[in-house]
């Protein structure tokens, strides 16, 4: 299960009702085209078409929120990819990470500036087989810097027992 607590920006409200791209530029032909568009997009009359679909801690978003805590009570591994814990979020990702019903199996942080550091600053608990709490030492905290694919932790497929790693995404 994905959650983007954050959002996108740069949709619309097109003359249909249909939330589409401001810079979608498939039908676009010509840059004259794509300027034309911008132009159209910051008339008055459109300001109240546009969406940010962005969110902010301070927003206090509860509905998203409760959502995001629902998925991380039932999560076991939680893979974090490319998310920097800022400061002004520090109240809502201690919340996520370390309610008082969320505990994981593991937790996976793939970013190029991860540490441990960062995310013991939350106070993570973990848990084994038998319910118990495991401490972050023993590997259930992991760190990976690579950023080339998104990580996915190998118990997502079949053959789970192996110790490989897997990732997704584009090479470079």
């Amino acid at each position: 299960m994905i959650n983007h607590l954050n959002g996108v920006s740069n949709f619309w409200k097109n003359n249909n009702g249909d939330v589409e791209s401001m810079f979608d530029i498939t039908s676009l032909e010509t840059i004259q085209n794509l300027c034309r568009r911008i132009g159209e997009i910051y008339k008055r009359d459109n300001f109240n078409k546009a969406y940010t679909f962005i969110n902010y801690s301070w927003d206090d978003d509860s509905r998203k929120i409760s959502h995001a805590e629902k998925i991380l009570n039932q999560t076991d591994i939680l893979v974090i990819i490319g998310y920097s814990f800022p400061t002004f979020n520090r109240a809502i990702d201690s919340r996520l990470l370390s309610g008082k019903s969320n505990s994981f199996d593991k937790i996976i942080y793939q970013d190029p500036n991860a540490s441990k550091e960062l995310l013991e600053l939350f106070n993570i608990q973990f848990r084994n087989k038998a319910g118990g709490n495991l401490v972050k030492e023993n590997g259930q905290l992991q760190v990976l810097k690579k950023t080339e694919q998104f990580y996915i932790p190998p118990e997502y497929f079949p053959q789970g027992d192996k110790k490989e790693n897997y990732y997704m995404g584009i090479t470079t």
